[in-house]
């Protein structure tokens, strides 16, 4: 679609923070960046939890550094706080039941080698 500035930027102002995220290529405008910034440090960064796990938080947040967009730090504590929610679960997840040291969890990483 041959969007203008304008309509990125209503886009941005009225999508969910966090699809807004997820497609912000589509969007890229200084204006919708601005917008982006003002809705994360007004309290949106909470609404981040469906489809932003940590893992896609740093894809996202790595993207938006290397884009230069004004809102990419803004991300920062939010995932610092991600880490930090899965650092404790796999702790949690290494402790038994009486509290005894277990094994660590096993991990799998699978991939198709496509861009998605």
């Amino acid at each position: 679609a041959d969007w203008t500035d304008e309509d990125k930027t209503m886009l941005a102002r009225l999508c969910p923070t966090e699809d807004v995220l997820w497609f912000y290529e589509e969007l890229a405008c200084a204006p919708a960046g601005v917008v982006v910034a003002e809705r994360l440090t007004t309290g949106e960064l909470e609404a981040l939890r469906g489809r932003s796990n940590y893992g896609k938080l740093m894809e996202r947040l790595l993207r938006f550094r290397a884009m230069d967009t004004p809102f990419w730090r803004l991300l920062l504590p939010i995932a610092d706080a991600r880490l930090a929610e899965q650092q404790a679960h796999t702790r949690q997840a290494r402790q038994g039941a009486a509290g005894v040291q277990t094994a660590a969890p096993t991990v799998a990483v699978l991939g198709d080698c496509s861009s998605s």
